[in-house]
């Protein structure tokens, strides 16, 4: 009889599975992997976890499956390492399954954006600050929260992004929401991408004094020939705020 007839007949439980990955006889470590991760028991987790560290390949590869199977945030850490193991297969599979982890988490933090509690979605900007280039759009969206600090955590989290969010940013210069125009200016200002000259400049030429302001600031962040341009000539500009922040911006 095979062992996986053997582990089927006896109708393993989660925590005799969890002793076999310890098992001399590879087979046996294999199939008590390929079980775990059929169960999807987050009591597995930190075992499986554990036995990540096997010297055969073929155990890690099944083990980064498993870890990918469980949908446990716990496990990002580990699969972010099993990218860096010695064999192709496994780096590829940890691709494939950190992949399987972030996009429920990730979707998660979306949902947590609606929540009505400013505390939940302050930390749902914070979290998807984190999580690079996927979290750009609603990272955008959470610039139009009614609470400050929610917004100012967006533009914090944006920067951190850097330069893969720059196109969505520059379509936000033109969003109906004041508060996303002026957050997309903020960011495109510490980012400090040329891309972004010309929109900006577009924004200083607004009606929107608000904006306008932050927009001669991202010109005197990004340094460029023609952007301090466009903030010498704001110099003369007849808003108070906006000759301020351009007299600021060449002072740097």
């Amino acid at each position: 009889m095979g062992v996986q007839e053997e582990l089927m007949k006896k109708e393993p439980s989660v925590e005799q599975l969890i002793k076999e990955l310890k098992d001399e006889d590879k087979d046996v470590r294999l199939e008590a992997v390929l079980l775990l991760g059929d169960m999807r028991d987050k009591g597995a987790v930190k075992p499986l976890i554990r036995a990540l560290k096997d010297e055969d390949s073929d155990i890690r590869y099944v083990i980064v499956w498993a870890l990918g199977e469980m949908g446990d945030p716990r496990v990002v850490r580990t699969l972010v390492e099993a990218l860096r193991d010695k064999v192709m297969c496994i780096r590829l599979k940890g691709v494939m399954s950190f992949s399987e982890i972030v996009q429920p988490i990730a979707e998660r933090l979306m949902s947590d954006l609606s929540e009505e509690c400013k505390c939940v979605r302050g930390a749902a900007v914070i979290a998807l600050g984190k999580m690079g280039e996927l979290a750009v759009e609603p990272l955008i969206q959470a610039l139009k929260d009614k609470d400050s600090d929610v917004r100012n955590n967006a533009i914090s989290a944006l920067g951190r992004v850097g330069t893969s969010g720059v196109e969505l940013l520059i379509q936000a210069l033109k969003d109906e929401d004041e508060n996303a125009r002026y957050g997309a200016a903020s960011v495109l200002g510490k980012i400090g991408d040329t891309r972004a000259i010309e929109p900006l400049i577009q924004a200083l030429m607004g009606k929107d004094n608000f904006v306008r302001r932050r927009a001669a600031w991202a010109l005197g962040e990004i340094r460029d020939a023609k952007a301090i341009e466009s903030v010498i000539q704001a110099l003369n500009d007849e808003d108070s705020g906006i000759r301020r922040e351009s007299t600021w911006a060449l002072g740097k």
